[in-house]
């Protein structure tokens, strides 16, 4: 719970990471009044959520994935359908879905009416002298003007932000070569109307520290799990508890226990990319985790950060998650192994959507009244993405 102690940061002065044109930024007082409360749980009633489902204009330099695959190019048709259906099934739920394309067109008109727009546009596409002729196309890679590579994978919207009850976190992406698409996105938060009302409670870009949102999942209103030690710097976990004064739980999915956190490659870097490629929350006190998580030694131990202090709990420091979780009467279900059968988001408790494909576990947790819908996401899924990373919830009942 937000107390007033709790501090937001003015969108207007966010940081969008050009050197030369960085804006101060202040940490101000939040209101005295409670704000809103925008996401609880992982698994409560979906209400808004941002999407970018992507388009064939997108595709000339595949800007679904984070590296050209000559396979992805044969496949684009597929891939578009794909998101347009996970798109079109939060539509059928009753969730208000709003689209990138549009919040940023949104958001340079709102510029403009401000008289900033000169000064973003630079930093936005520096190649371009124009910025009155700059559109929302142009700044996401579609049409003549695009830039091979610029956008790719701006579709897995999570790694950019995660909403917690008080507000958001934003994150800063490992790959440098996604900086331009974290201040495409700050420059949407900072100014698309639609986006105004939701606060920035953290900003892990301003701390210099290494964060991604598929690597963020609320365990309950007062308590967050991190994956750390891959994408995610395990530094953030106490920090993080300090700052938005929540119970932070640090997963190790990879070698979490370094002193300092550096980003490197090994095989363990793809086989458990993220904290969503292993674990899935279906309803309160009920998951889905991947075999390793339940077997492998020493994958997933814990390390627990109390709130506001950011002190660690000795009395489960190594933990495993999953015996921490059933110690809690958390349900887990384990996957068949099948890859990003965990990537799946709840749109009601025990509602999932999921990408098809992981028939063994899909007809396993329905065997349990979980009500499950799957799309088809052979080439989306191929490229790492499913329907958790691929959507931001902003507010959830």
């Amino acid at each position: 719970m937000m107390t007033s102690s709790h501090f937001h940061i003015d969108r207007r002065l966010m940081l969008v990471g050009a050197a030369s044109l960085v804006p101060a930024i202040a940490l101000a007082p939040a209101a005295q009044a409670m704000p809103p409360s925008f996401v609880r749980s992982e698994t409560g009633s979906l209400r808004t959520v941002l999407v970018h489902p992507t388009t064939v204009a997108d595709h000339a330099h595949c800007t679904l994935t984070c590296g050209a695959n000559p396979f992805w190019q044969d496949a684009l048709d597929e891939m578009v359908a794909q998101q347009a259906a996970l798109a079109a099934q939060l539509e059928a739920g009753g969730a208000t879905v709003l689209r990138l394309d549009a919040m940023l067109a949104a958001a340079i008109e709102s510029a403009k009416q401000q008289r900033v727009w000169n000064r973003w546009a630079p930093i936005l596409r520096p190649d371009i002298v124009d910025s009155e002729s700059l559109d929302a196309a142009a700044l996401l890679g579609r049409g003549d003007r695009a830039r091979p590579g610029a956008m790719d994978g701006l579709t897995c919207l999570r790694d950019f932000a995660v909403m917690l009850p008080a507000g958001l976190l934003l994150c800063k992406v490992t790959d440098p070569a996604r900086a331009r698409q974290s201040d495409l996105f700050r420059f949407i938060l900072a100014f698309a109307p639609a986006l105004r009302s939701y606060p920035v409670v953290f900003d892990a870009r301003r701390e210099g520290l290494r964060a991604e949102g598929a690597d963020v999942q609320l365990l309950d209103a007062e308590t967050l799990l991190i994956g750390v030690g891959n994408h995610s710097d395990p530094r953030l976990a106490p920090l993080l508890a300090r700052r938005v004064g929540m119970d932070v739980i640090a997963v190790d999915i990879r070698d979490g226990s370094q002193a300092r956190w550096r980003l490197n490659q090994d095989p363990m870097r793809d086989v458990h990319l993220h904290l969503n490629t292993a674990l899935a929350q279906i309803a309160p006190e009920c998951m889905l985790a991947l075999p390793q998580l339940v077997d492998a030694e020493g994958f997933g131990s814990i390390r627990f950060h109390y709130a506001h202090s950011g002190l660690s709990d000795p009395s489960v420091e190594g933990m495993r998650l999953v015996d921490y979780l059933r110690a809690r009467g958390t349900r887990i279900h384990v996957t068949d192994g099948e890859k990003q059968a965990t990537n799946m988001l709840a749109t009601d408790p025990g509602v999932m959507l999921a990408f098809a494909g992981a028939d063994v576990t899909h007809n396993r947790l329905r065997g349990e009244g979980i009500r499950l819908s799957t799309v088809a996401g052979p080439e989306v899924g191929a490229g790492y993405a499913g329907p958790h990373c691929l959507t931001l919830p902003l507010e959830r009942a």
